[in-house]
């Protein structure tokens, strides 16, 4: 699930889900509908995949690979 996801991402980079909405410019009230299972907007999939330094296909479990094809 993304949100289960995006916690453990978080915590390996020594945030939280809170703090890296506030980094990115979005509402941390954003949370409760990853929670429930929703996706965010490619636009915010895309400031977050910057933000972590992973790619967009790890953030939607669509691959295992972290690194970011540049």
């Amino acid at each position: 699930m993304f949100y289960d996801l995006l916690k453990n991402l978080c915590k390996e980079n020594n945030t939280t889900v809170s703090k890296l909405c506030k980094d990115i410019g979005i509402s941390p009230g954003v949370q409760s509908k990853w929670k429930a299972g929703k996706l965010p907007s490619g636009e915010t999939l895309l400031k977050i995949s910057n933000e972590l330094n992973v790619s967009v296909d790890y953030l939607l479990e669509r691959t295992n690979k972290t690194e970011v094809n540049k």
